[in-house]
């Protein structure tokens, strides 16, 4: 009987113990069977970044311009430049003996008109220069008329036109006194004084331009060769 008592609150307490286990079984499942799942921020979009700047593009240089030709300066009117050995100074020549005349003559040349004085035995001194007009006559000082807006006097000593030793008197000159040309430059050549030895004549230009002077033998010259361009 004790026996079976004992064994009846060993079952009994065999099933309370049963049941409180499977009672804290269930609660602890009820407690721990959902864990927190962390909430995640989206990461921005791809199309939501900044777009990158676009590049500078380099300036192209600008060629320095090119300087333009000069021109060369157009040569003033009335002041032609004079050919080699062509002056409008005076002229002056040392005397080879006395020049008796004996011709006078004017021409045309390429670029010049020539004036030539010719002497029977030598070219006397010389002074060849422009002179102011009106011309005057030697001795008498009375006008002498000569064609052109310039005078180009040529003075020759001891020179005449007659040979002062002779006797009677001998022309050495008998050509005019007044010659009057259709040159371009030299209009008229003139004979404005013929006294003590002292032989004086005139040549009328248009302009004054430039001369040359030069002395010729075979026969004895004088020559004067007055620019035309």
């Amino acid at each position: 009987m004790m026996s079976s008592l004992r064994s009846a609150l060993v079952m009994r307490n065999a099933l309370l113990f049963g049941l409180a286990a499977v009672l804290v079984g269930s609660a602890a499942g009820c407690g721990g069977g959902e864990s927190a799942q962390p909430s995640t921020t989206p990461s921005p979009s791809a199309s939501s970044a900044s777009p990158s700047p676009s590049a500078t593009p380099t300036p192209t240089a600008t060629p320095a311009p090119t300087a333009a030709p000069t021109a060369a300066p157009t040569p003033t009117a009335g002041s032609p430049s004079a050919p080699a050995g062509f002056s409008t100074a005076r002229v002056s020549g040392a005397s080879q003996g006395l020049g008796l005349l004996t011709a006078v003559r004017v021409g045309a040349q390429p670029g010049f008109d020539r004036v030539v004085f010719e002497f029977e035995t030598a070219v006397p001194a010389y002074v060849v220069e422009y002179v102011p007009l009106p011309l005057h006559a030697d001795p008498s000082d009375l006008p002498v008329a000569l064609e052109g807006d310039h005078a180009i006097g040529v003075r020759m000593e001891p020179a005449a036109s007659y040979d002062p030793s002779s006797d009677p008197l001998r022309l050495t000159y008998l050509g005019p006194t007044r010659i009057t040309t259709s040159l371009s430059t030299v209009l008229e050549v003139v004979k404005t004084g013929d006294f003590e030895a002292v032989l004086s004549w005139a040549i009328g230009i248009d302009g004054k331009q430039p001369f040359k002077v030069t002395v010729l033998q075979s026969p004895p010259r004088l020559v004067i060769d007055v620019a035309t361009t």
